[in-house]
């Protein structure tokens, strides 16, 4: 391509998105190329503008939702390859939807909708493809099957496609195309738009498939309005997408002419030759707009060839030009005077001057320049190069000029030919096969013939344009894009010059050689990219040159991109798989987009296979992942596996199960043995264990381990001993037997109790395990259940002690002790037989269980416990000098009681040193005591007076010093104080004949033999209270100072009395305020100390003291009103008693004796 600006958007997303970035140019023209495309195809759409100004920027959009946009390229319109249209072109693919159905879709740049250009709407059409033409039926214009097949022009859409399903050119057919206008509504002729042919199907040409254009008229006949010898020949038609060529000059004199040539028809019209204005006819229609009598039409796309002028005084008999095929080229020029001749533009031919000799038409210029006319001088301009070999766009050839005329008489034969039509512009896209054995041409039209040396004849027309391009592409056939011929005159060498070469392009296949045309320059040619071959998403291209690739998933997220080497071979095998659902992909070579290098790889249900491989390949069905319902999706099968996807029944692991066995037990059918337990699927299916769990019974063995082993695969605990097989596996017991140590307990049971099940004994007591939880209850984990120092064994088999109790006779000693220790029987609770357990001599009484009598004392230990309540330690518990068994056994006296006759001698002293009684009991007062035995020598130890003389033996002894065996010289106490005249005058030193030696109000016996205090001092702790008082007032210790009661008030009761006996006042001596104090009241009168008026007579208690009266009788109050004094009433003084009435002093002083003397025997 000869175009220096071309940009490709690989780094943006594709125009799908929809995103406006700016406001569409203004454009002259714009059109839409090709505007139609068959459901499930990738069209390669270029958007042309007339004037240029794409960015590459843009937004390229439908309204149609089954229409995807790809990426864009932006390239430059050449028409003048010098000084190209910059950024006229834009180009992208669309991706339309297998299922679409047939729509007109608006495409949009930056959201600014294409506008029409003459009657071509620029509207995108989805179209279902048609059936393929047949000569003389179906699409043939004639209706004749006649060997020319002649495409119907309005089968094809204003653009100029034709989409079908298939095409088939025999070998001796000729498929041409109808140029009657499609729409007569329309200015222009739609039918000479380029042809796209796009065939969904297979192609075939054995015959020819010709789009090339007519020949110029020649003189005379060669004129459609005329007919006569000095009539010029017409311009012939370009073929569709080629220009018309020139109208020849007419034969005739400055007032009269014949008629000029008419300019053909074409993409771009022809102008028309010069004659006298009667005789002018209009310039060529072209696709847009009808020719005018000045030029050919020409629209802002493909320019129109200029029409012959003349001047004043010359002959208006000059030749037309050739129009451009090229969309920005430009038509050739007439001449400008009668002489001159007119210059080529960028693809027509230029007319020739007239009367001169040796003129002709210029050839027109398309892939090479076309050819000057024969003079060098006046002969016509020859059309320039133009346009590019990538056919982007897709574009004809040009028009040839028209050959001069000469002045003379009108009926002279001397009438130039009319120029050549351009060649058309082809592309045949096949996505099936297009296989060419015989002809496909796009060539010029050759130059009309003159009619005599002073004419020319016309300029050949340039060849043509062919775009092939095949998935499956053979060519054996020929391809012509020649430009054609120059024409002749009769009888001279006054020759047109011939039209330059066209320009061919294959995608899928290398261009063959050509040879050269007229023009002798030979055509240009390009080899496209092409997918040739799709084997799910392996895309092999066949490319002229190196490739890149970008690849867009359904949202236009760009999913990889990269690049190919010539011919490579993309695998996108991983990326659809990975991606799961549809992608579109855009190869490219260079800068330029190709028709068969994009493809949407469809995968609608994501198993990694193409919607197109999956029932074309593979059988499958494109919306189902797994067709053949065997759990494995379709492209695991085809691409990884290779194996069947239509056949649920394979056995690809070889265990035993088919894949659709597989999938509905779940297990993996790739994998013979899906959870790995050593056990194929197939035979766990036949055991009954769990193909996708090695452990079916969860025991911790796998399956395959456990039939290896012998265990039951189904069954946990196979030898029902309440362990997981496993788990024995883990411990080392036998899972096929319950009692792997044979101790009797289960390996569950021992697990349970956490004795070893692979030892009978755990704790080595000589009792298996088994023993001791079922027949003896001990502890098998523990040597000595009952912790007694005995193990179990020795318990159970052989001493016969319970291994349960650790005291087996409960005699409060364990068994171990007892055996181990103590040396008694832990069978017998008194090993002894001393009425003692034996535990209780060893923890209490301390005696020997094994001896009866510890002591030896002539008592068992149990009798001197239980019974005599003696020491089982001490033969003489009291000490007396007598053993205990002596005192029971022998003398009667008691053991624990040295004194047992409690008359101050031991019972040993009396046994063994007085003789005397010590069991007689002690003399009364009066009266005598009978001894109930006598010795001549010493007191007997129960007797307590053995003397009988009123003092017992021990007072005789301790106290008086006298013999206690002689009655007369017991001692007396004169004053009855409890101890006798000899202790108080020679031990206490109290006063015998004073009971109360210190007057503290407490007998002297009282306090040495009961009390503890000092006979001596009233107030021993020196408090400030007698001891008396303490004792017999106030409660308090004698003997501790801290506790003496005070009377703080003086009122004769201690505070400690008033505060908790009377509750008066301790520190108020009258708490009622009646006149006498609380003491008095108390001690005195026994009033109420807390109530003035004791007997609520109405007198307060002193007045009635006072008065005599009785303060506690309230009848007498009257009288304490009457003598306040209280006079005495009645004898007064002190009282005597007579012997009938003593005296209650006397009483007094007798009982207190009487009490004195019996405290004393108690002491």
């Amino acid at each position: 391509m000869t175009s220096n600006v071309r940009a490709l958007l690989w780094s943006a997303a594709p125009a799908l998105l929809g995103l406006v970035i700016a406001p569409k140019a203004a454009h002259a023209a714009e059109l839409l190329q090709p505007d139609a495309g068959p459901p499930g195809a990738a069209v390669v759409v270029h958007i042309l503008s007339s004037v240029g100004g794409f960015t590459g920027s843009e937004t390229i959009t439908t309204d149609c939702a089954e229409v995807v946009v790809g990426p864009s390229v932006v390239s430059d319109g050449d028409g003048n390859p010098s000084a190209p249209k910059t950024t006229a072109v834009l180009s992208t693919v669309f991706f339309i939807d297998a299922d679409a159905i047939d729509a007109d879709c608006t495409v949009s740049v930056n959201g600014v909708a294409l506008t029409a250009s003459g009657g071509v709407d620029n509207v995108f059409s989805i179209v279902t493809p048609l059936p393929a033409p047949v000569d003389g039926g179906v699409g043939d214009a004639d209706g004749a099957a006649d060997g020319v097949l002649t495409l119907d022009s309005t089968l094809r859409t204003d653009g100029g496609v034709l989409v079908l399903e298939e095409l088939d050119v025999p070998a001796t057919v000729t498929l041409m195309v109808d140029t009657d206008d499609p729409d007569s509504a329309t200015a222009g002729n739609e039918a000479y738009m380029p042809l796209i042919l796009l065939v969904s199907g297979d192609v075939f040409i054995d015959g020819e498939l010709d789009v090339s254009a007519a020949a110029g008229g020649r003189y005379g006949t060669g004129n459609a309005q005329g007919g006569r010898p000095g009539d010029g020949g017409d311009g012939g038609r370009g073929g569709p997408g080629g220009a018309g060529g020139g109208g020849g000059g007419p034969n005739g004199s400055t007032s009269v002419t014949g008629y000029a040539g008419a300019g053909g028809d074409g993409f771009a019209g022809g102008g028309s030759g010069r004659g006298t204005t009667a005789n002018t006819p209009n310039g060529g229609d072209s696709a847009f707009l009808a020719g005018s009598s000045i030029t050919g039409a020409h629209h802002a796309f493909g320019v129109g060839g200029g029409a012959g002028i003349g001047t004043t005084g010359t002959p208006n008999c000059s030749s037309g030009a050739g129009g451009s095929g090229n969309l920005w080229g430009s038509g050739g020029s007439a001449t400008s005077d009668g002489y001159a001749a007119g210059a080529g533009g960028y693809g027509g031919g230029g007319g020739t001057g007239t009367w001169q000799v040796d003129y002709g038409g210029g050839g027109g210029g398309f892939g090479s320049n076309g050819v000057k006319g024969a003079s060098a001088s006046y002969g016509g301009g020859a059309g320039l190069a133009n346009g590019n070999s990538e056919l982007v766009p897709l574009m004809g050839g040009s028009g040839g000029a028209g050959g001069d005329g000469w002045i003379g008489s009108y009926s002279n034969d001397y009438a130039g030919g009319g120029g050549g039509g351009g060649g058309g512009a082809l592309m045949l896209v096949s996505w099936g096969a297009l296989h060419i054995t015989g002809a496909v041409s796009a060539d010029g039209g050759v130059g009309g013939l003159a009619a005599y040396t002073f004419s020319s004849g016309g300029g050949g027309g340039s060849g043509g344009a062919l775009h092939l391009a095949g998935r499956d592409f053979s060519l054996s056939g020929t391809l012509s894009v020649a430009g054609g011929a120059g024409g002749v005159s009769t009888d001279s060498a006054d020759k047109g010059g011939a039209g330059g070469e066209g320009r061919v392009r294959l995608d899928g296949a290398a261009p063959p050689s050509f040879s050269n045309g007229a023009s002798g320059s030979k055509a240009s040619t390009y080899e496209g990219c092409a997918i040739i071959d799709v084997y799910n998403a392996e895309l092999q291209t066949a490319s002229g040159d190196a490739l890149t690739y970008a690849v867009y998933d359904a949202v236009s997220a760009s999913v990889t991109s990269g690049s190919l080497a010539r011919d490579g071979l993309l695998d996108l095998t991983t990326t659809l798989r990975a991606e799961g659902g549809d992608l579109f992909v855009v190869i490219r070579q260079g800068d330029v987009l190709s028709p068969l290098c994009a493809i949407k790889l469809g995968d609608e249900d994501a198993d990694g296979l193409t919607d197109d491989a999956e029932p074309d390949l593979f059988g499958t069905d494109p919306s189902n992942p797994d067709t053949d319902a065997d759990c494995l999706d379709d492209g695991v099968e085809v691409l990884d596996l290779g194996s069947d996807p239509n056949n649920a029944d394979e056995d690809l692991d070889s265990d035993g199960l088919g894949e659709a066995e597989e999938c509905a037990e779940g297990t993996d059918p790739l994998d013979p043995d899906s959870d790995g337990d050593g056990l194929d699927d197939g035979d766990e299916l036949d055991e009954g264990t769990d193909p996708l769990d090695n452990d079916s019974d969860d025991d911790g063995l796998d399956d395959g381990e456990e039939l290896v082993g012998g265990t039951d695969p189904l069954d946990d605990d196979s030898d029902d001993d309440g362990l997981d097989d496993g788990l024995e596996d883990d411990l080392g017991t036998d899972p096929l037997d319950g009692d792997t140590d044979g101790d009797g307990l289960g390996d569950g049971d021992e697990v349970g109790l956490g004795t070893d099940p692979l030892d009978g004994d755990t704790d080595g007591d000589g009792l298996d395990d088994g023993e001791e939880v079922l027949v003896t209850g001990t502890d098998p984990l523990d040597t000595d259940t009952d912790d007694d120092g005995l193990s179990d064994s020795d318990e159970a088999l052989t001493l016969g002690t319970d291994p349960l109790d650790d005291d087996s006779d409960d005699d409060g000693l364990g068994d171990g002790e007892e055996l181990l220790e103590t040396g008694t029987d832990p069978l017998d609770d008194d090993s002894d037989d001393d009425g003692l357990l034996d535990g209780a001599e060893v923890n209490t009484t301390n005696t020997d269980p094994l001896d009866a009598d510890s002591d030896d004392d002539g008592l068992g230990d149990g009798e001197e416990v239980l019974s005599v309540l003696s020491d089982p330690l001490n033969p003489d518990t009291d000490g007396d000098s007598l053993t205990d068994g002596e005192e029971v056994l022998t003398t009667g006296t008691d053991p624990l009681d040295t004194d047992s006759d409690d008359d101050g001698l031991g019972d040993g002293d009396e046994v063994l040193t007085t003789g005397t009684d010590p069991s007689t009991p002690t003399a009364t007062t009066t009266g005598s005591a009978t001894a109930t035995s006598c010795s001549p020598t010493a007191p007997i130890p129960l007797d307590a007076d053995t003397d009988d003389g009123g003092r017992s033996d021990g007072d005789e002894v301790i106290f008086d010093g006298t013999d206690p065996l002689e009655p007369s010289d017991d001692l007396a106490d004169t004053d009855s104080d409890g101890l006798t005249d000899y202790y108080e005058e020679n031990v206490s030193g109290t006063d015998p004949n004073d009971a109360d030696s210190d007057d503290d109000g407490l007998s002297d016996g009282d306090e040495l033999l009961t009390i503890g205090t000092d006979p001596l001092d009233a107030d021993t702790d020196d408090g400030g209270r007698s001891d008396g008082d303490e004792v017999l007032t106030d409660g308090t210790d004698p003997l501790e100072v801290s506790d003496d009661l005070v009377d703080s008030d003086g009122d004769g009761l201690t505070d400690y009395t008033e505060t908790n006996t009377t509750t008066t006042d301790p520190n108020d001596a009258d708490s009622d305020d009646d006149g006498l104090s609380d003491g008095d009241e108390v001690l005195v009168h026994e009033t109420d100390p807390n109530d003035a008026d004791t007997d609520d007579g109405g007198v307060d208690d002193g007045v009635e003291v006072e008065a005599g009266t009785d303060p506690l009788d309230p009848a007498d109050d009257a009288e304490a009103e009457d003598d306040p004094l209280g006079t005495p009433k009645g004898g007064g003084g002190l009282s005597c008693a007579t012997a009938e009435a003593p005296s209650t002093s006397a009483l007094g002083a007798l009982f207190g004796l009487i009490a004195a003397l019996l405290r004393r025997r108690r002491g």
